[in-house]
């Protein structure tokens, strides 16, 4: 049988239900809207489909990179399937439900799960009306103040930051950093992390600790990854500006590109000198952790990094890396 995926997986997933359920069995399974239609018309007639939670589902980020990058199947799925864009991320909601046999295709609750799954599901539903919009999330954004920041260092340790081309043509966000570069002498790198990730405090503290205890000529070189286009670049570190648990607004608006100047992120890097990388410069480093992920990926930690496309295909923003060779 060849692999599938996307939306063939889960038509071939549900059309076998008949076939893999037990009589006690139960299929758990998050929808989401943009595949809708699928879900409905792949349902069998003798499976039923119990609704978990919020009817409308939960709102959360879209974020493919392989449709993010494809401007065609955006503006599709944006007219046929209520993708929503808002500033400069998109959304789509997703839907949970348990399906199980219907009892005149031999269904038995023999643990009495579907009474509690409706009983959680009418608790849900319960909750859901009372606090209204339960998925949006307040997020504490403040001004800087006492803001940590680390000058100068130079070190075998260092990170690479992920960013792509979304809210600005291709290219177009190292040009206008470069840009501002190129006017004022530096420009600060907003961090656009994932709601997934947490801020690696502890990364930064370290940094910040080693960076203070070298001299002023040392500098601390960090890279850019474009997995839009797959672009490696390396720019020279001058300060760091984070708060701990907290978004933060750039220390300095003028210094940076003015089309997310109202936007706060978790780190903010001032950089200067940012040039594109050969292809073969990936292979020079390794993994030192994904500090931004609760459980990363502990096979790679010391693992050469192959070509872009790893990087690319990891749910991933920020990596902690090592060169093989000193430089």
């Amino acid at each position: 049988m060849d692999a599938v995926s996307g939306t063939e997986l889960l038509t071939i997933l549900l059309q076998s239900l008949p076939d893999v359920l037990s009589d006690a069995g139960f299929l758990f399974i998050v929808c989401s809207s943009l595949a809708e239609p699928e879900f409905n018309n792949s349902i069998p007639t003798d499976i039923i489909v119990e609704p978990l939670g919020q009817p409308d589902g939960i709102e959360v980020p879209f974020d493919v990179e392989a449709v993010l990058n494809n401007q065609h199947w955006l503006n599709w799925l944006i007219e046929n399937r209520r993708l929503t864009r808002r500033g400069d991320l998109y959304y789509h909601r997703i839907r949970c439900y348990a399906l199980h046999k219907a009892e005149a295709a031999g269904f038995i609750d023999k643990w009495e799960l579907l009474q509690r799954i409706r009983r959680l599901n009418t608790s849900l539903q319960s909750i859901s009306s009372e606090n209204g919009d339960l998925q949006k999330v307040k997020i504490n954004i403040t001004k800087p103040k006492d803001l940590l920041t680390v000058d100068k260092v130079s070190s075998l340790d260092t990170i690479i930051l992920r960013f792509r081309d979304i809210v600005t043509p291709n290219h177009q966000t190292i040009n206008l950093h470069r840009q501002v570069i190129d006017q004022q002498g530096y420009v600060w790198w907003g961090w656009w992390k994932k709601q997934t990730e947490i801020a690696p405090k502890d990364l930064f503290r370290d940094l910040s600790q080693r960076l203070h205890s070298l001299s002023n000529e040392e500098a601390f070189r960090i890279y850019l990854f474009d997995s839009g286009q797959e672009y490696l670049f390396s720019a020279r570190l001058l300060q760091i500006a984070f708060q701990s648990g907290r978004e933060i607004f750039c220390p300095e608006p003028l210094a940076m590109p003015p089309y997310y100047r109202d936007r706060a992120f978790a780190a903010w890097f001032k950089l200067t000198s940012i040039k594109e990388e050969p292809s073969e410069t990936l292979q020079s480093l390794v993994y030192r952790g994904f500090p931004t992920l609760v459980s990363g990926f502990p096979a790679l930690i010391g693992k050469q990094i192959a070509e872009p496309g790893e990087l690319r295909k990891m749910d991933v923003t920020l990596w902690w890396i090592s060169s093989l060779v000193r430089e």
